[in-house]
């Protein structure tokens, strides 16, 4: 059984990117532009459950995607094109052509969805856009892996795109499955730490184990390593409260 999660394309002219697979081994796998094979297995992916998963996906630079369930890193897959997958570097449209200097600049640097090529490109077949989008829960297929439609159901309670490569601390943040949402108006107060609206000693003990188990929310300064320097930064804030 699988689930289509993303397609890379703005129109679903191709095979979905990213499947989630029930292979009844116990552990579900996700993959990301990469065979079943070298799917990430994990006992938190299953089915009939509420969960919270978040892609970290950077294409340009490593083509690889950061992969976690309920705040939780699983691992790393392979990436593909996605919105505003546009090197800021070497901003390029679809067919190759570059975007004249000007115009991403008065874009201010975030790549136009309306915005198309000349065409006149070596190689292009005709005015081509950015292709800065995808489509979630599509799977045309193609050639290769036949028939789409390869898509077991799936409720999706929210969604939050960010327009950003968050860190391992800042997906822990956003926590697992919650009815509420993902991103809250509310002033945050990190300090609370098991998130129930108070910082006191329970935040403390919550982030202390977390700390001794060198639980990713416990990178409070977000330098990928769980050390005395966190535990300082979140006493401090806890400290000083919200």
């Amino acid at each position: 059984m699988a689930l289509a999660l993303l397609n890379g394309t703005s129109n679903n002219s191709s095979s979905a990117s990213c499947f989630i697979r029930n292979p009844g081994s116990g552990a579900g796998t996700i993959g990301f532009d990469a065979q079943p094979g070298d799917y990430l297995a994990s006992n938190a992916i299953a089915p009939d459950r509420w969960m919270r998963i978040a892609l970290v996906a950077n294409f340009m630079q490593t083509n690889k995607s950061r992969v976690y369930v309920d705040g939780q890193l699983i691992g790393e897959t392979n990436s593909d094109w996605l919105y505003n997958s546009t090197d800021p570097t070497n901003p390029e449209y679809g067919d190759l052509e570059p975007v004249n200097p000007a115009d991403w600049q008065a874009w201010g640097q975030f790549p136009s969805p309306w915005a198309f090529s000349s065409g006149n490109f070596p190689g292009s077949t005709g005015p081509t856009p950015l292709d800065s989008l995808f489509t979630l829960f599509a799977d045309l297929g193609d050639a290769d892996l036949g028939p789409g439609g390869r898509s077991e159901k799936a409720y999706l309670a929210n969604l939050y795109f960010a327009d950003d490569l968050l860190t391992d601390g800042e997906i822990a943040a956003l926590g697992g499955a919650d009815a509420a949402g993902i991103v809250f108006t509310s002033t945050p107060c990190p300090p609370d730490f098991n998130g129930d609206g108070t910082v006191n000693t329970q935040d403390f003990i919550a982030f202390l184990n977390a700390w001794v188990a060198h639980d990713t929310r416990a990178d409070w300064n977000g330098d990928g390593t769980v050390n005395t320097q966190d535990f300082i930064a979140f006493l401090n804030e806890w400290v000083a409260g919200c």
